[in-house]
């Protein structure tokens, strides 16, 4: 990325870099199973923790994580609360566990101000922690719009082709896992993911297992990557 491109040249190279995670069905998952909404989000922030362990242990060097999208934060109260409980827990809980594992550097992107202050506070607390953390990182998207992203990343950049590096994210995706079966990105990372392949897996994120993912990283290696050419 040193050069600002957003795309990887190294054809002949199928390792995984960078995995893209939109955990999508938690609150389906919740009617379908009875279970309170907060609940359901602990189980899937328990899991999210699992797999980006997993992640890291097969060789992949970044995560990024679409916690929430700005257009989440138009929901009711008690649906906002729940999420951002839950991903505060994922914060002060989970992440420092992971990240004392694979020396993992956790950054958040988004709207911060739009966020209660106990989040916000997990947040600069994790991130603190892990400053100077280089091995391993995690991206965690928090009240993400790509439109606040490319803003920022056009008034900084002097030149087209600096432009990359100033996104808030600014390394390309490999692959982008997203579940329940809904085919499209959300407008997670777009720009990232330009040249990144979408795996969509049917279950609801919480009835995911490793197996699921596990299966589309082997699948993945044995591709030939042509890179639009």
């Amino acid at each position: 990325m040193a050069n600002g491109s957003m795309s990887n040249n190294d054809k002949n190279n199928n390792s995984i870099r960078h995995v893209g995670v939109i955990p999508d069905g938690i609150r389906r998952w919740s009617r379908k199973n009875n279970v309170p909404l907060p609940e359901a989000y602990l189980h899937g922030i328990k899991k999210l923790s699992k797999y980006t362990s997993m992640f890291f242990d097969s060789g992949v060097k970044v995560v990024s994580i679409f916690a929430s999208s700005i257009q989440n934060f138009k929901r009711t109260q008690s649906e906002i609360s729940a999420f951002c409980e839950a991903e505060t827990v994922f914060c002060t809980n989970y992440l420092p566990q992971v990240a004392k594992q694979f020396g993992t550097k956790v950054v958040s992107v988004g709207r911060h101000d739009v966020l209660p202050s106990y989040f916000q506070d997990g947040l600069q607390k994790i991130e603190n922690i892990t400053i100077n953390n280089s091995e391993t990182k995690i991206y965690l998207l928090v009240a993400y719009d790509p439109i606040d992203e490319i803003v920022k990343a056009l008034s900084l950049a002097k030149e087209p082709e600096d432009f990359p590096k100033f996104l808030l994210v600014p390394e390309p995706l490999d692959l982008v896992f997203r579940t329940s079966g809904a085919n499209l990105l959300s407008n997670f990372l777009p720009l990232q993911s330009g040249l990144a392949r979408l795996y969509i897996i049917k279950k609801l994120f919480n009835d995911t297992s490793p197996k699921d993912y596990q299966k589309i990283l082997m699948e993945f290696k044995n591709l030939h990557r042509k890179y639009g050419e």
